[in-house]
């Protein structure tokens, strides 16, 4: 079935998903999502990074009209167009600061970092994989505990943690005792991210849908992890990676037949359309 005619949105997480192990976009990825992008349909990078990482990749594949969804969905911007409801959640200071000094003091953390669009804050600035997910170019850097540098509401804050279940379990009942966030453990890795409740990519997928009126049966989504789980789950057409978090497949309508690393997003999206490309 040639499914070009009708207008779809199309929402893929970043790593894991179109980015391949270097972090990169594949040419014939970015091939296929500028072309359905020329047929009219509604391409949106919906990441768990920062704005300004994921407005780098928007602006390497040159999209020209569809918003951005970062810090999995606490925050939603077109700059393409002005008329575009913009959508910003941000996480209590309090909140986070009660939250990190709980688990700083029960050494049940290791690292702390949170950051809004003009300041990060970060206690061991070493930590490779936060400097490398949330590039620090153009932004001022607060070295030091989160608790006595913290002044302002936040998109993000992201804890490193010696991994094992029992560690899950104490962070977990840390954040239970706040009633507007919760956590979600990072897959394959020792890191756990604090998000306000209710605030998924999928919401926000649901808001951009909203304003360029496309039904929620015309809207594909791509994810391999945690945070990707509640836009696996609503939408009848998700794929979870071929590479993905195994946990995830009971959420998800479909799986890749190949992995991000082997351009798994276009060849379901050249099928799905019946490409000729």
């Amino acid at each position: 079935m040639n499914n070009s005619n009708k207008k779809y949105l199309i929402a893929l997480d970043l790593d894991g998903t179109l980015l391949n192990d270097e972090k990169t976009i594949s040419p014939l990825n970015k091939k296929v999502l500028t072309y359905l992008e020329s047929l009219g349909h509604v391409i949106v990078l919906c990441s768990g990074r920062a704005l300004r990482s994921v407005t780098f990749y928007h602006e390497l594949l040159g999209l020209k009209k569809s918003p951005v969804i970062a810090y999995n969905g606490h925050l939603v911007i077109n700059t393409h167009d002005n008329n575009f409801p913009k959508v910003s959640y941000l996480l209590n200071k309090d909140t986070v600061i009660s939250i990190y000094k709980e688990l700083n003091e029960k050494d049940l953390i290791t690292c702390g970092m949170s950051e809004n669009l003009t300041t990060i804050y970060c206690d061991d600035p070493e930590d490779y994989f936060l400097f490398a997910f949330y590039d620090t170019k153009n932004m001022v850097v607060k070295q030091g505990l989160l608790n006595k540098n913290i002044c302002e509401d936040l998109y993000t804050c992201v804890f490193r943690y010696d991994e094992n279940a029992r560690k899950q379990e104490q962070i977990q009942k840390v954040v239970d005792k706040h009633n507007d966030v919760n956590i979600r453990f990072r897959y394959g890795g020792n890191y756990c991210e604090l998000y306000i409740k209710d605030v998924s990519k999928a919401r926000a997928i649901s808001h951009v849908a909203s304003y360029y009126d496309i039904d929620q049966d015309n809207i594909i989504t791509f994810g391999d992890s945690d945070n990707d789980k509640e836009m696996l789950r609503d939408f009848k057409n998700s794929y979870l990676m071929k590479n993905g978090n195994p946990t995830l497949k009971p959420y998800a309508h479909n799986i890749t037949s190949y992995t991000n690393s082997d351009e798994g997003v276009a060849i379901e999206l050249i099928k799905f359309f019946n490409l000729k490309i």
